[in-house]
């Protein structure tokens, strides 16, 4: 159920605010493919066939995966449910391509729009369904932000807002339109930026937590005025350190004058002092410990939490978080302050 709140959580903050995240080598075919797989349930439930049509050739890009993921698997849940409805046979045609600047969405077969970003080549993946199309009214407002056809509690608005949102992240755009044949067609195109990779990709290593200290328990303050979280991350840690829970910013900062601690774990939002005011008492006068504070919050979106997070780049562990990504957090800043205290 957190799960699932943090992902309409999500969706609504991403409809309104820009989008980033860390770009590594992508394999788009392999990310459209895993967004479809999500589907699964609602595809076979509405009787939609998917046909592929990937170019095997495909450079990698520099992308942010879960972005791009997120994309296709709204792109193409609109298709399905667009089909859903309408009887016989119906399919999902998925392909990608890379096109020229000239080329670029102009063989959907209307007056090609300007695309965004710099000229040349690109990349795009072309979703058609065989459904009853787009009103032609509707074509320039179904990426706005809660316009919707369904019926009343059958859809946010939100799918291809949010779609928008994650292309435009990286330089692209969607376009849509209908096809002679009956359908609609939507076409996300990229930017084939320098440096792209033609090879296939490589498996990455799995990521190994440092170390833990060499002390027997390392000792974690935990500042958050939620009894739930303070008594989840207890249990969550309790296991490998010394946990000390408070639940206000005055408390914790009497804590850190007069005790030690490897690290922190912090709310931005208390009832009495703020984390960011907490953080600046531990650069002032417990300067080690601030690269070993790590931040949990619900509000990364907005200005205070955005701000902290642009101005000081500590970690952060966004609410509501999964268990093992918080241990492992934990255990990165406890590596790190074993590693400092050796050097």
């Amino acid at each position: 159920a957190a799960r699932a709140a943090r992902e309409v959580v999500g969706s609504l903050l991403d409809s309104t605010h820009e989008l980033a995240g860390v770009r590594q080598r992508t394999d788009l075919n392999a990310s459209v493919r895993e967004a479809l797989l999500q589907l699964e349930s609602a595809r076979a439930a509405a009787g939609v066939e998917v046909v592929w049509d990937l170019a095997i050739d495909l450079p990698q890009v520099m992308a942010n995966p879960s972005l791009m993921q997120r994309a296709f698997f709204n792109v193409a849940n609109n298709a399905i449910q667009a089909m859903a409805g309408t009887p016989g046979g119906r399919c999902l045609f998925i392909r990608s391509r890379v096109a020229s600047a000239e080329t670029a969405v102009v063989r959907a077969g209307s007056d090609p729009p300007r695309l965004r970003g710099k000229p040349g080549p690109r990349i795009e993946f072309e979703f058609e369904d065989e459904g009853p199309g787009i009103p032609p009214g509707n074509l320039h407002r179904i990426f706005d932000p809660f316009f919707t056809t369904k019926p009343p509690g059958s859809g946010t608005g939100l799918g291809l807002s949010v779609a928008t949102s994650c292309v435009r992240a990286h330089g692209g755009q969607i376009v849509a339109m209908n096809r002679p044949e009956a359908g609609a067609r939507l076409v996300i195109s990229l930017p084939l930026a320098s440096g792209v990779s033609s090879a296939p990709a490589k498996a990455s290593a799995p990521v190994v937590p440092d170390a833990l200290p060499s002390i027997a328990r390392p000792r974690i303050l935990v500042v958050d005025d939620e009894d739930s979280i303070r008594i989840l991350v207890n249990l969550a840690l309790q296991d490998e350190n010394e946990v000390v829970t408070c639940d206000c910013g005055r408390r914790a900062l009497d804590l850190l004058a007069s005790q030690e601690f490897d690290a922190v774990l912090c709310d931005l939002r208390l009832r009495d002092v703020a984390g960011r005011e907490i953080y600046r008492w531990i650069r002032a006068n417990r300067p080690a410990l601030a690269s070993h504070f790590l931040v949990i919050t619900g509000d990364t979106h907005g200005d205070e939490g955005r701000g902290f997070l642009e101005e000081f780049r500590t970690p952060c562990v966004t609410k509501p978080f999964d268990l093992d990504e918080l241990k492992t957090r934990v255990r990165e800043l406890l590596g790190k302050r074993s590693a400092a205290s050796a050097g």
